[in-house]
């Protein structure tokens, strides 16, 4: 019934409170997201919201079975990680308890990666790097 930091865990964290709300707001969209949680209890929740109306919670039962509260065993303190459907666009993390207390730290956040171009666009991009080269010794050879 007391808020603890979790096991093993001696930097700051943050807890929330009975009915309290915590919400992390990304800058853009996630592709993952992995979060210390402190001893996990069944009234803890976690929700991802995206874009365009996306949205999935889960319970502490659900993320990691017995959820029981208990703040001395490695099991229901421990690192959970999510990762998340490019069509979901999920940009907001919702951490919320109906009972004292939900506690976590060390949240890492991913953005979806930036596309690397296919091989055949580096091909076609040298060709034109080559072309462009050619074409340049050409007419300094012709006005030599």
């Amino acid at each position: 019934g007391i808020a603890a930091p979790p096991l093993g865990d001696s930097t700051k964290y943050l807890s929330v409170y009975t009915n309290g709300v915590a919400t992390l707001n990304a800058p853009g969209t996630l592709s993952s997201l992995s979060v210390y949680l402190g001893s996990i209890d069944s009234y803890n929740t976690i929700t991802f919201n995206g874009k365009n109306g996306f949205s999935q919670s889960f319970s502490g039962s659900q993320l990691y079975p017995p959820a029981n509260g208990d703040q001395f065993d490695a099991s229901t303190n421990r690192r959970l990680y999510f990762s998340f459907d490019p069509n979901d666009l999920v940009n907001q993390v919702v951490f919320t308890s109906s009972g004292n207390s939900f506690e976590f730290d060390n949240i890492a956040a991913n953005d979806p990666p930036t596309n690397v171009p296919e091989p055949v666009t580096l091909s076609l991009f040298a060709a034109g790097l080559a072309g462009a080269a050619a074409l340049r010794r050409r007419k300094q050879a012709v006005t030599a």
